[in-house]
């Protein structure tokens, strides 16, 4: 509870929840943000919050990820980049944005909007179904790691895992992802997951530790995920990996600078 009697009470709560925040409590992450965001007992700051929300939803914190989606508007935006996709996955280029033409096992900033920056990396077991890390405008030194899984037997009932959790080991750690949304995609759908948002430097150390980024989807008792991915893995290089996230997030920090020019 952040308090209803008045703004003394709000800076109370900030004070106690910034403690608590900064010791990793995931609740007091989420409540942290809300006060960021809502700009009770401080000043309204949207990159602040998104920041707080980031780290809780990296946690696993339900109403985290749930809110940090509304508010960064994921669905739309990858809804976006699918429709891109039809032509785009044809042809690699670098154009006057700075869109680096892709190599094949070799991270790259490949995506490029007015409001987010993406570095990816071609699959090694599905080609097509990059590892990609956004940078989002007003947070740049936070990364949300995104796939998809291509699936290609007929699913009509697919839908159904949309906004669901599913478990799965990245890195050979446990994990729970969140599958945003399908589409038809040739002859089966395409399912684009959210693996979560991490602090730069933390994803760069994780990710390059082995010399194979590793995920594997793993039936629960809830959703049983291999009904509906045919080959619930994949795996990607982590070559050029830091080169390729210091420079998304560096572009990303340019954004809002190059709006007032």
């Amino acid at each position: 509870d952040t308090g209803e009697g008045g703004e003394h009470d709000y800076e109370a709560a900030l004070k106690w929840y910034t403690l608590a925040a900064e010791q990793s409590d995931s609740d007091a992450q989420y409540f942290l943000a809300r006060l960021h965001y809502l700009g009770l007992g401080t000043r309204r700051d949207h990159g602040t919050a998104v920041k707080w929300l980031a780290l809780a939803a990296n946690k696993g914190h339900f109403g985290a990820r749930k809110k940090l989606h509304e508010l960064l508007r994921v669905k739309a935006t990858l809804a976006i980049e699918e429709r891109l996709d039809s032509t785009y996955w044809a042809k690699s280029r670098t154009n006057e944005y700075g869109e680096e033409a892709w190599v094949e096992d070799e991270w790259v900033v490949d995506y490029i909007t007015d409001g987010e920056i993406h570095a990816s990396v071609n699959g090694q077991i599905t080609h097509g179904d990059r590892l990609r890390i956004r940078f989002v405008e007003g947070n740049c030194n936070v990364g949300n790691i995104i796939t998809s899984v291509y699936t290609y037997n007929d699913h009509p009932n697919i839908a159904q895992i949309e906004d669901k959790y599913v478990n799965a080991k990245f890195m050979g750690a446990d994990i729970v992802v969140k599958v945003l949304f399908s589409n038809p995609f040739l002859m089966g759908h395409s399912v684009f997951m959210d693996l979560g948002w991490i602090d730069k430097n933390s994803l760069k150390l994780i990710l390059s530790s082995n010399n194979a980024i590793a995920l594997v989807f793993v039936d629960s008792e809830d959703i049983k995920i291999t009904k509906y991915f045919d080959l619930p893995r994949n795996k990607w290089s982590s070559q050029g990996l830091y080169n390729a996230v210091d420079k998304a997030s560096a572009m990303c920090n340019t954004l809002a600078l190059a709006k007032w020019r």
